[in-house]
């Protein structure tokens, strides 16, 4: 007998694990969907940081199975005129604060729908304005994971701060993109296509050979490699990319095949 599979919430957050945030978060889910399956993509995304966890959003919403309910929670605005939206994108619902942070995990060429969602949505008797992950987000998720049908949640609307993503362009030879994010090991992540061959020049300065892995690197040097999804990764064997690079998330760069 195959067994059905349960629903799936996954929560991206920057809250961390030293405080009950998560925790309380998770209990509002399971409030609503007894059933569910939670799976933790990350808590540990720099406070406020929306351009990583946009990143985080992105994979997630490639990797997980169709009908999974993706949180995400990097909200500095929580509580302000900022919209709470539910979105359907890519056989996926998305939840969360209308900021940018589905910019990368929404299908901009096929059709998403955008609801914009309140307290009467969550079903609560009373909603902090410092903690709508517990009190919003996380109940109604619970209630598109328990079968709640995504039109019957909220009102139509239509995303304010959420824009299409400047994709990476190519001309002559030369690439312009951006680091998307960079990893707990300070390795970059660019929105670059990985399948160049050779050597790299990047912003001019610096010469980079092509890996195919991290055990290819020799100390204290730079490799790029094809990253796990995809795109162009640089890393550094004892070091962090990062650093020797001065780079960090959303910064403009550009590569030349050489």
């Amino acid at each position: 007998m195959i067994r059905p599979i349960p629903p799936i919430v996954a929560l991206i957050t920057d809250f961390g694990l030293n405080d009950g945030y998560v925790a309380e978060l998770k209990l509002a889910i399971y409030k609503v969907c007894p059933e569910v399956k939670i799976i933790d993509i990350s808590h540990n995304v720099t406070a406020g940081d929306i351009r990583s966890a946009a990143y985080l959003v992105q994979r997630a919403v490639k990797t997980l199975p169709d009908r999974a309910v993706i949180i995400g929670i990097v909200d500095p605005g929580v509580g302000s005129a900022r919209q709470a939206v539910i979105i359907k994108t890519q056989a996926k619902i998305l939840v969360g604060p209308d900021n940018g942070l589905f910019t990368r995990g929404i299908d901009w060429i096929m059709d998403c729908q955008v609801r914009i969602i309140s307290a009467k949505d969550a079903e609560e008797d009373v909603i902090s304005t410092t903690f709508h992950g517990r009190d919003l987000f996380g109940p109604v998720a619970g209630r598109l994971a328990s079968g709640v049908k995504f039109e019957e949640v909220g009102i139509p609307g239509q995303l304010k701060a959420t824009f299409p993503l400047r994709s990476p362009v190519s001309f002559k030879g030369l690439w312009f993109g951006e680091v998307v994010y960079i990893d707990r090991f300070g390795n970059i992540i660019t929105d670059i296509p990985g399948n160049l061959s050779g050597d790299i020049l990047i912003d001019r300065y610096h010469r980079i050979h092509k890996g195919e892995n991290y055990q290819a690197i020799e100390p204290n040097r730079l490799i790029w490699l094809t990253s796990s999804d995809g795109n162009i990764e640089i890393a550094a064997k004892g070091r962090r990319a990062d650093r020797i690079l001065s780079l960090q998330v959303g910064a403009r760069i550009y590569f030349q095949e050489i």
